[in-house]
């Protein structure tokens, strides 16, 4: 059975790459560009960043957003901005008809992966930090698996941005990207931070500081393991430290994590707009809470106080994702392990309490390049442009 699993499967590939390698000889228009990120559901990330650059500074190009979630696409067909549904024949088409095609992650992002032959794909990412990805995780590819990577490269050309050269580095040997096909040009989400902005957080909140909880997904097996905050944290105790330092906590669980936070508290705020942008979250973040996320590299740029809740490290290490590097010597904050300790650690830093300053300017060098510490998105257009 498991033999013909395997013949199924690779003549399937075979198949998907010689349609691939069809569509790779019809023409495509080299001043239209596609847009996608995280699987087709969300209209954020580095995407999004620049497909409202190239909207604003290059209207001499066609650019289209894409998605599969019926919200964003009445919510951004009803702010005029040009759109399509990933099942839709429009987004079919774009697929078949653009030159360029940029993504956070992979062809989810945009769909019809088998009618992107002769695309160039600009894969911008989703993030850096310290959990490890790519053949660090799932191990080396088969000799087929290799094969089809090979034959894939050369119909459907990519170029994979990264921030550093670490990060170049880890990018090109854990993801199989060739060094001539990677480019460090940071991630043009954080120029929301170097551009004037109103922060909605900020307008709700007027006045106090914000601590922000996001933690990254827990799962076990596939199955995705919800975060009971009312067992994982003394509420009560935070909700009286925010209610006397004149502060909010908060709270942004994962998309794919299924979170539950008491209602009771005045000064504990679980935040459920999937409209508020990821920069705009860590924008408003006076003190940021994490865990094992990537979210912390990028609040690395605001250099301001972090907090870090690793209550189940041991078992995330060994039976979720392992991470790169020591994570308590590289720690840009407290690491809290209960939730005794965290109060305290959060009491401390609320008081004023940030022994931490130079770590993370050692670490906000280490994941960013000096030259990305900074607004990116026109660098990216113009590496773009000159591809075409």
């Amino acid at each position: 059975m498991k033999v013909l699993q395997k013949i199924s499967k690779g003549l399937r590939t075979v198949s998907e790459l010689l349609a691939t390698a069809l569509f790779s000889l019809l023409p495509r228009d080299r001043r239209r560009i596609l847009f996608g990120a995280w699987a087709g559901m969300r209209y954020d990330d580095n995407s999004r960043v620049l497909y409202e650059y190239f909207l604003q500074h290059h209207p001499e190009y066609r650019v289209y957003w894409t998605t599969r979630n019926p919200e964003v696409l009445a919510r951004m067909r009803g702010e005029g901005l040009p759109v399509c549904s990933i099942r839709s024949l429009k987004g079919f088409l774009a697929v078949v008809r653009s030159k360029f095609i940029v993504c956070t992650d992979s062809s989810l992002d945009y769909g019809w992966k088998v009618c992107s032959g002769g695309a160039t794909i600009v894969n911008l990412w989703h993030g850096v930090g310290p959990k490890r990805i790519g053949v660090d995780v799932k191990g080396l590819p088969t000799r087929f698996g290799l094969f089809e990577k090979k034959v894939l490269a050369r119909l459907v050309p990519m170029y994979l941005m990264s921030t550093s050269d670490a990060i170049t580095e880890r990018f090109s040997r854990t993801l199989l990207v060739a060094p001539e096909r990677m480019r460090n040009l940071g991630q043009a989400r954080n120029d929301y931070f170097f551009t004037p902005h109103d922060n909605p957080l900020r307008r709700r909140f007027p006045g106090a500081r914000l601590v922000l909880y996001m933690p990254t997904f827990r799962e076990d097996g596939g199955r995705r393991l919800p975060m009971d905050l009312d067992v994982l944290l003394d509420l009560g105790a935070i909700d009286e430290l925010c209610r006397t330092r004149d502060m909010y906590f908060l709270v942004k669980f994962h998309q794919w994590t299924p979170g539950h936070v008491s209602h009771s508290y005045g000064r504990i705020v679980e935040l459920t707009d999937g409209s508020l942008r990821t920069q705009e979250l860590l924008d408003a973040a006076d003190i940021l809470v994490t865990d094992y996320s990537s979210c912390f590299v990028d609040h690395l740029m605001l250099d301001r106080p972090q907090l870090f809740y690793a209550y189940d490290l041991e078992h995330y290490k060994a039976k979720e994702r392992d991470l790169y590097g020591d994570y308590l010597e590289d720690a840009t904050g407290p690491v809290c392990r209960d939730r005794d300790s965290f109060i305290r650690a959060l009491e401390s830093i609320a008081d004023g309490d940030d022994g931490f300053a130079a770590k993370r300017a050692e670490m906000l060098d280490f994941y960013y390049s000096p030259e990305n510490q900074c607004a990116v998105a026109p660098k990216q257009a113009d590496f773009i442009i000159s591809l075409g």
